[in-house]
């Protein structure tokens, strides 16, 4: 992630993801909270015990564009 970071000039990107990797441990998103009501647990995998939230741990991550476009 640290690689990424660089690549993209995001040195932020490591301590969001660290952040938001501790949410999906306990399976509760406390900024948007996805996984706090039956709704987000009903659509999730219910074969897991945090069913809404996976950590974002396993590469390769790579870059994507993303372009604004008017509407």
């Amino acid at each position: 992630m640290e690689e990424l970071a660089r690549r993209i000039a995001a040195p932020g990107l490591p301590a969001a993801i660290r952040r938001f990797n501790g949410f999906a441990g306990r399976g509760t998103d406390e900024d948007f909270g996805r996984g706090s009501s039956v709704y987000d647990r009903y659509y999730g995998d219910p074969t897991l015990a945090k069913p809404n939230l996976a950590p974002l741990d396993k590469g390769p991550f790579h870059p994507s564009g993303q372009d604004s476009l008017p509407l």
